[in-house]
């Protein structure tokens, strides 16, 4: 049976429809791509994988062969490279990583009509520009969020991980010899999801790690 439409005025519609998301994923309705796409707002060295690529984040179920990484030439020059980045969001892979400074409203130039539009999206996403996750505030807030986009877009998009405000989950651990800053510590997530473990569980393990070494 087909939900309807996604509209934000209308919670009920809303639900129903993530539900129904959800429902064709495990039936394997919907079956997201064996591959993952990173996008860094900064370039890197010609022939090499970002430091912050899929595989180089650890998560090396995937490998080089089923990576795409996207990195502007100049940094923050991302409008060249967004059709590219959009057009490999939409063959729904099933992780998608952006790093580039943002907010509640925005991730690498990308808005929530751009998630709304995509006929597919990554089945999870993780970003890491500021505030990405914050869409308290009223209707206008929530209209505008990229999460909420993508939350309730039209294929996949199941889950997205991403930060509450610009410090949020930017610690240091001088205790935690392995853990580093936490602005760039995507790698502790990434080692217990290349495990195997759901998102929350993977999580839980970070700020686990983190709770274990006093500041």
């Amino acid at each position: 049976s087909t939900f309807p439409a996604t509209d934000f005025n209308n919670h009920g519609n809303q639900l129903r429809a993530y539900f129904q998301k959800h429902h064709n994923f495990f039936t394997k309705q919907s079956v997201p791509a064996k591959w993952a796409v990173s996008a860094v707002h900064v370039p890197y060295s010609a022939g090499y994988n970002h430091y912050l690529s899929i595989p180089n984040l650890g998560l090396t179920v995937y490998g080089t062969t089923n990576s795409i990484d996207i990195t502007p030439d100049i940094a923050d020059d991302l409008a060249p490279f967004k059709p590219a980045l959009l057009a490999e969001l939409s063959k729904g892979p099933e992780v998608a990583y952006l790093h580039s400074h943002g907010g509640p409203d925005i991730i690498w130039d990308l808005t929530a009509s751009d998630f709304s539009n995509l006929a597919n999206l990554p089945l999870f996403m993780f970003t890491w520009g500021c505030a990405n996750g914050n869409f308290i505030g009223g209707a206008e807030k929530e209209t505008s969020s990229i999460v909420l986009a993508f939350i309730h877009g039209k294929n996949q998009g199941l889950s997205f991980l991403s930060k509450l405000d610009s410090n949020d989950i930017d610690v240091y651990s001088g205790n935690c010899p392995n853990c580093g800053f936490f602005v760039n510590n995507q790698v502790n997530f990434f080692k217990y999801y290349n495990k195997g473990q759901y998102v929350g569980e993977a999580w839980l393990n970070v700020e686990h790690d983190f709770a274990a070494f006093p500041l």
